[in-house]
C-alpha cells in the first residue's frame, strides 16, 4: 500500500518512497528557508503524518544607513547583490564594506559604522611647541621657545587621506649680527647669541652719548640705538669783563685769556 505523494515544495526536494510505513525527507534549495515538517511517514491509514512543507526565500532583516555615511547598493534576499557601504569625506569605514544575506535569513557580518579620520600626533619640534587638534578638518599651530624663530609653515592641516599638509617646521636660534667698533670707541662681549649683552666704551677724552648697552632680542633686533663717542668738554668758563678768550673747551685743550688796553689780567 502507498500513500498519495505529498508534491515536492517549489524550490525543494524530497526522498524516499510513498509505501507505508516510510518515511519522506524533505529539504529546500540554498537561499530558501524550510517551514512544516522535514519528515512525514506513510501511516496505516494512508495519511501522511505531520505538516506538508513549504519553501520561501530566504530575507535578512532591514539595514539602515550609517551615520555620517551610506548604503550605495543593497538587497535582503539570500543569492542577491551585496549590501555596499560608503563614508562621508573625514570619515572611514570600522568593520566590512560589503555584506551579504545568507541563507538562514542573518547577514554575514555585523553593519559597519562611520568614525572619524584623524592623522597620527606630528610632533613638537625641538625647542618649541604644537597645539591643536588631529580630527579631519582640524589644525596644529607651531610656536617656537624664545630665543628661537619658525622655520616652515606656522599652522598644518588633517586631510582626508589622514595626512598632514605642508611639512614639519624646526625652531632655529635667533642670532643678531656683530656690531661695529663706535669711532674712538670699542665694544665689550660682542655676541650674536639671543639675550647676549653688548657694552660700549669710549676712548680717553671722548664720552658716550646714546644706550651704553644694547641686548640681542628674540626677533633679531638689538634695543636701544647706537652710540657715539664725543670728545668730552669742561664747563664753558666764561670770559672775563673787559677781557676776551681764545681755544675750545676740549679735553686736553687750552683757553688764552686777555685782558683789554688799560687793563690787567690778574
Amino acid at each position: 500500500k502507498s500513500c498519495q505523494d505529498p508534491r515536492t515544495p517549489w524550490r525543494g526536494s524530497k526522498k524516499g518512497n510513498l509505501h507505508v510505513g516510510q518515511t519522506l525527507h524533505f529539504s529546500c534549495d540554498k537561499c530558501y528557508q524550510f517551514r512544516g515538517s522535514p519528515n512525514r511517514t506513510c501511516q496505516s491509514d494512508l495519511r501522511w503524518s505531520g505538516r506538508q512543507p513549504t519553501c520561501t526565500a530566504a530575507r535578512c532583516k532591514v539595514l539602515h544607513h550609517p551615520t555620517n555615511g551610506r548604503i550605495i547598493a543593497h538587497s535582503r534576499y539570500c543569492g542577491g547583490e551585496q549590501t555596499e557601504f560608503i563614508c562621508y569625506s573625514g570619515y572611514k569605514l570600522k568593520g566590512s564594506r560589503r555584506i551579504t544575506c545568507q541563507s538562514d535569513g542573518s547577514w554575514s557580518a555585523v553593519s559597519p559604522t562611520c568614525v572619524g579620520k584623524g592623522c597620527p600626533d606630528p610632533g613638537r619640534p625641538r625647542n618649541g611647541n604644537v597645539k591643536g587638534l588631529f580630527g579631519f578638518g582640524e589644525k596644529v599651530y607651531y610656536t617656537c621657545d624664545e630665543c628661537y624663530k619658525l622655520k616652515g609653515p606656522a599652522n598644518r592641516k588633517c586631510q582626508a587621506n589622514e595626512k598632514w599638509t605642508g611639512t614639519q617646521p624646526t625652531c632655529e636660534p635667533v642670532m643678531c649680527s656683530f656690531l661695529p667698533n663706535p669711532v674712538n670707541g670699542y665694544l665689550t662681549s660682542n655676541s650674536k647669541q639671543c639675550n647676549s649683552i653688548v657694552q660700549y666704551h669710549c676712548d680717553y677724552g671722548y664720552q658716550l652719548n646714546g644706550s651704553p648697552r644694547r641686548r640681542c632680542q628674540s626677533d633679531g633686533s638689538r634695543t636701544g640705538n647706537e652710540p657715539v663717542c664725543e670728545l668730552k668738554s669742561c664747563q664753558d668758563p666764561g670770559t672775563p669783563w673787559r677781557g676776551n678768550k681764545k681755544g675750545n673747551l676740549q679735553v686736553g685743550q687750552t683757553l688764552h685769556f686777555s685782558c683789554d688796553q688799560c687793563y690787567q689780567l690778574r
